[in-house]
């Protein structure tokens, strides 16, 4: 009975993100092809974080995207291409900012891809951080294109701890339980904590976060954040296969929604 509950829940939860995300992009629907994987980029626009380390993160993952390694591990896949989203997260989740998705294949692909994280912009300074909608956000976003990728990961990316569901005056879903819906979804979860104010954050990711294949990357200072992101892609892109634990097969994102409205 638990599981049944547990599993209408996530249904539930689902379609509740699926109605209210804001902007829902098709940027590369009309792309046809598999990819190696579908990664979204949910970087931290909170209150926490001003202008000056906002501009950092989006340069550093700019950056990353144009250097040739990065570009190379990306071609070195089986299908040679990934799908690829920014979601700028913060507190409500109808506040969150999505650029779509973007097919990488090529260089002139990561540069269109770059030239657009470059320009993008928050719509306020979030007033709370919610890491749990964010993770919430960026599973509806892989919904999209669920079928045609290999793999799906979601990188958060931070400076502070969870806000939202402490203070309750936000309607916000536990970092616990996100991370339990994407588990569920074998969709992997990393993060890449900035510790500039909380020196625990990459340990508070680690115990609430991330996923059991995921990992925690850390730095100190904001201007250290594109040396980091473009080493974390290259380890997201090009996973250790032979040190992942063999885990049982579980079922895709449309095949647990479809059984879950079913369960009686």
């Amino acid at each position: 009975m638990r599981r049944q509950h547990s599993r209408m829940f996530v249904a539930l939860v689902w379609a509740a993100f699926w109605l209210i995300l804001p902007e829902r992009s098709w940027a590369a629907s009309g792309q046809e092809g598999q990819s190696d994987l579908a990664l979204v980029l949910a970087v931290d626009a909170s209150g926490s974080i001003d202008a000056r380390d906002f501009t950092l993160q989006l340069n550093g993952i700019a950056s990353a995207f144009r250097h040739s390694e990065v570009l190379d591990a990306i071609q070195s896949g089986p299908a040679g291409a990934i799908d690829v989203a920014l979601l700028l997260w913060g507190g409500e989740i109808d506040e969150t900012v999505s650029s779509g998705w973007f097919r990488i294949s090529t260089e002139g692909e990561a540069e269109q891809f770059a030239a657009h994280i470059t320009t993008a912009s928050r719509r306020a300074y979030f007033g709370t951080t919610a890491v749990g909608n964010a993770i919430m956000a960026a599973l509806v976003l892989l919904r999209e294109i669920a079928e045609r990728a290999d793999r799906h990961c979601i990188d958060v990316s931070g400076d502070g701890k969870e806000t939202a569901v402490l203070r309750r005056r936000h309607v916000a879903v536990s970092p616990a339980y996100a991370r339990f819906t994407a588990e569920s979804l074998n969709v992997t979860i990393n993060a890449l904590a900035i510790e500039n104010e909380e020196a625990d954050l990459g340990q508070w990711y680690r115990l609430n976060i991330v996923t059991n294949d995921g990992f925690v990357m850390t730095v100190n200072r904001a201007d250290a954040f594109g040396k980091a992101i473009q080493s974390k892609l290259l380890r997201e892109i090009r996973p250790l296969r032979l040190t992942r634990p063999l885990i049982p097969q579980r079922p895709s994102m449309r095949l647990l929604l479809a059984s879950d409205a079913q369960t009686p």
